[in-house]
């Protein structure tokens, strides 16, 4: 096949969805940097003056134009809708370790901004994340991951079909929604947990358990491989340890490190202190 014809298809192949979300609570703060809201020029919108995000008032909703490296038509009608201090805090760390071309749109939780008819249109259950690509729309957190992870094929943050390691891949980042939040909650909310045979996860133990497993085979949850999943879990362990949710395991506390300290996933947390700074003034 030849290169170009190779490109074409890369560029184009299909989307996929999965998974589940919750939103809320913060992750570790952290303290901002001069350049943390610097972003490179656009070749989809015209850019803005240099080393600026624009902000307009769009309903009850701000948005911000984060330009950055990535331009193919068809990935330039990308909003993603955020509130800072909440669970899409791991999306807009995702969006940068992707290079990715998206416009955001904030949302005060404070004032109840994501239970408004603007926000409710876009997702009822009034939870973040959630992104719009063109006539797209995505909700529930491991189906934003998946989504975006396979718009983006040339950051490698997921495996392709075929490869052995899609079939793991998808199964952390579902294994996210579907057992490990509904643990964390009843164990939080201090419920008793169903009978193992109705339960959806088994048992709280059993569900730490296999993903401790997972994560001593390291340093990622793919082994050598880091992905999307590393993004979605490094920061969801992350606020659940600082909330004493999930126990500091030695092999849990080595893993967020790892991953908290790649160079996006710093500049997504200081841009994110900086966001929630200026939306608590």
């Amino acid at each position: 096949m030849k290169p170009s014809v190779h490109r074409m298809l890369t560029a184009w192949r299909p989307l996929y969805l999965r998974g589940l979300l919750l939103d809320g609570l913060p992750p570790l703060p952290v303290t901002p940097s001069a350049d943390a809201a610097r972003s490179p020029r656009s070749r989809c919108r015209p850019a803005t003056a240099a080393g600026q995000h624009a902000a307009s008032a769009i309903g009850t909703l701000t948005t911000l134009d984060f330009p950055n490296r990535s331009s193919l038509m068809n990935r330039c009608d990308l909003t993603f809708f955020h509130a800072p201090n909440t669970r899409s805090g791991g999306t807009r760390a995702l969006l940068e370790e992707l290079g990715a071309d998206y416009r955001m749109q904030v949302l005060d939780f404070k004032n109840g901004e994501q239970r408004q008819s603007d926000y409710l249109a876009i997702n009822p259950m009034g939870k973040v994340p959630a992104i719009r690509h063109g006539e797209a729309l995505i909700t529930e957190q491991p189906a934003v991951f998946l989504y975006l992870a396979d718009l983006y094929p040339e950051a490698k943050l997921a495996p392709p079909i075929g490869d052995p390691l899609r079939g793991p891949y998808l199964r952390w980042l579902v294994f996210y929604g579907s057992c490990f939040e509904p643990a964390l909650i009843d164990k939080a909310m201090q419920r008793p947990p169903a009978a193992p045979a109705t339960s959806p996860y088994g048992d709280y133990d059993t569900m730490l358990k296999t993903l401790t497993d997972q994560l001593a085979k390291g340093p990622y949850l793919l082994g050598e491989t880091f992905t999307a999943a590393d993004v979605l879990w490094g920061t969801a362990l992350n606020w659940t340890t600082m909330f004493k949710m999930v126990p500091e395991l030695p092999v849990i506390r080595a893993y967020i490190e790892r991953v908290l300290a790649r160079p996006a996933m710093r500049r997504a947390a200081e841009q994110d202190a900086e966001l929630a700074a200026a939306q608590a003034a």
